[in-house]
């Protein structure tokens, strides 16, 4: 028997209506749910795109103006956004003419393309409503080190107004979101990096060779306190070539700006090991440090890189004669300008006077650049030290002075006795021959022609060991020892003009021993050699020796280092800074530069987001 239907009642309609409202309910948060969703995912694009357009502007603000940081952040909202192709940047001009108030924002009048509305501020006042944590009006974040001086910091706000997909059926056509970015750009080490070898040829070839059986092992350098005050560690060895190949006719396929010429050349940079590429590991003497070999870096800014492609490099990549490791791309021209701003920092460089030795040049030859005005805390103690001493005559300042021809004779013989003088010496010899003991301590040497130290008993030294500081100033000629003799220089800087060179022969039983003076007091300290020479035509020269020690800085920005290994290698405490630097020979010159040592060069600014 069927069981009869309920009877009716009167709440059957509510619940009907109960149903459909729930239904619709339920339809209208399903709405606002999807809607939600893709409002947070366009939001998160928006953010990425603001993160984008700060760091940009941020590092063009560091390195150019205010108003390249505005262009280049609305270029890069431009490149990261899907739907915005082009924005007008002429506001920037304007808006950042004036010099930077870090206590008053400048504000780019907000700009609407599409959807969109953005606008950037710089500087960014610590009180400024960019500096609030999150979205806009939330909780002020507490400042902090990393946040760095409001007219470093470039703020990005963009607004979007997005239309509801889903909600509309509920009456909610639209919403808007805020997003904003503040970033800085900050120098990852504002000393500077040490670099152990730097050629600064500008367009040419070959400007890093090595050849025959030799070459050249720029090794990692300790870092006493790299990990912590006494933890050392190790910072990786660089070689870098200014040059982008871009001579007048091209560098020939044989003659990349890295030249490895020769299946037992070697060109190696080592670091920290554990590289993916390394050669070998070992362990760095009197430090429970290994290093690794090919774990350093060998740059250039021609182009070919990464890898051993010409013109950055002669070779294909692969095979005995490439450099380790493989030339990466260097981000941007390192100059001359760091040594100068240490040593001869000048407002002015344009308005030395002609009578100065090298004033004509090195700014004017065809392989330098005008080096911009001073930026660096050093004097111009190069430049004063050539008005002190002058091209000619008894040193004007600086003294007393001895005259060496009044006491002792320019041809010093082998049957001369030992000659120890000590104060300020003008050795006024067109020709000073060497072949004794010759001892100057205590003072300062100028040279007015060439020195020639010859034979085994051949042996000058300059001795500013106990004083802590000394030069010796070649005027005119070349400094020169042969193989069999030696030369000691102790906390002497060595000046060379515009006609003087250096060349150091070896093969022989005869030492070279160069240390830069240590007196962190006087403007030249740490620098072993500063170099004005043009003479293009016979490079400033080194060879092997029974014992070669160098320490400091040696800087020959004109013409070519060379040096001529003899089967064996040796280490360097030296930074080379030099207009090309050619190996051959035998043996292998490892150079080391000591960390505090050696002139730090400006690495790539990085951009940081603190907001």
């Amino acid at each position: 028997m069927i069981s009869p239907l309920p009877p009716r009642t009167g709440d059957d309609g509510y619940t009907l209506v109960m149903v459909a409202f729930t239904l619709t309910l339920l339809l209208g948060a399903a709405a606002f749910a999807l809607d939600l969703a893709s409002l947070r995912l366009d939001r998160a694009v928006d953010q990425k795109v603001t993160d984008a357009a700060a760091s940009a502007g941020a590092l063009a603000t560091h390195e150019v103006s205010a108003q390249a940081g505005c262009e280049d952040a609305l270029a890069y909202v431009a490149i990261n956004s899907r739907e915005i192709s082009s924005i007008d940047d002429s506001g920037c001009a304007t808006t950042f003419a004036s010099s930077c108030n870090p206590t008053m924002a400048r504000t780019l009048p907000p700009i609407s393309t599409g959807r969109f509305t953005i606008t950037v501020v710089n500087p960014v006042p610590d009180n400024h409503a960019l500096m609030f944590s999150g979205t806009l009006g939330a909780t002020s974040q507490p400042l902090v080190a990393d946040d760095g001086d409001p007219c470093e910091r470039v703020g990005v706000q963009m607004s979007a107004v997005h239309t509801s997909i889903f909600a509309q059926i509920m009456g909610f056509t639209q919403g808007t979101t805020t997003v904003h970015t503040v970033a800085r750009a900050t120098l990852p080490d504002p000393d500077g990096v040490p670099i152990n070898v730097l050629v600064l040829d500008r367009f040419g070839c070959a400007s890093m060779k090595a050849s025959g059986n030799g070459g050249i092992i720029v090794d990692a350098i300790i870092n006493p306190d790299g990990g912590g005050p006494g933890i050392p560690t190790l910072e990786p060895g660089v070689a870098a070539a200014d040059s982008d190949a871009s001579i007048a006719g091209g560098c020939p396929i044989d003659a990349g700006v890295i030249d490895i010429d020769g299946n037992n050349a070697l060109m190696r940079a080592d670091g920290p090991e554990g590289c993916p590429n390394q050669t070998g590991t070992e362990i760095v003497p009197s430090t429970t440090l290994f290093k690794g070999h090919g774990c350093g870096l060998i740059q250039t800014l021609a182009p070919g890189t990464p890898g051993c492609n010409w013109p950055a490099c002669t070779g294909s990549g692969s095979g005995p004669n490439n450099p380790s490791p493989l030339p990466t791309a260097l981000p941007e021209r390192l100059t001359r300008a760091p040594i100068d701003h240490r040593y001869n920092c000048r407002a002015n460089y344009s308005s030395v006077p002609v009578s100065v030795a090298w004033a004509a040049s090195p700014l004017t030859v065809a392989n330098e650049q005008n080096i911009p005005g001073c930026s660096g805390p050093g004097g111009a103690a190069i430049h004063e030290l050539i008005e002190d001493v002058s091209s000619m005559g008894s040193p004007p300042s600086l003294g007393p002075w001895s005259r060496w021809s009044a006491s002792h004779p320019c041809d010093v013989p082998s049957s001369s006795p030992p000659i120890s003088v000590t104060g300020n010496w003008w050795i006024d010899c067109a020709d000073f021959n060497v072949r004794v003991a010759v001892t100057i301590t205590g003072g300062y040497a100028v040279f007015n022609g060439n020195v020639n130290v010859t034979s085994a008993d051949g042996h000058l030294r300059i001795d500013n060991n106990a004083s802590g500081f000394g030069f010796a100033f070649v005027r005119d000629g070349t400094l020169r020892k042969d193989g069999q003799a030696s030369i000691t220089l102790l906390d002497t800087m060595v000046y060379a003009s515009r006609t003087s060179r250096v060349q150091m022969d070896g093969g022989g039983g005869g030492n070279l021993i160069w240390i830069a003076p240590n007196d962190p007091s006087h403007p030249l300290d740490d620098l072993a050699l500063w170099s004005d020479s043009e003479v293009t035509s016979q490079p400033h020269f080194w060879a092997g020796q029974a014992a070669l020690t160098m320490e400091g800085v040696f800087f020959v920005p004109i013409v070519t280092v060379e040096y001529a290994g003899q089967g064996s290698q040796q280490q360097t405490k030296a930074q080379f800074i030099a207009d090309k630097l050619h190996a051959r020979g035998q043996g292998l010159l490892m150079v080391t530069p000591v960390f505090g040592r050696s002139v730090g060069f400006r690495p790539p600014p990085i951009s940081i987001l603190v907001r």
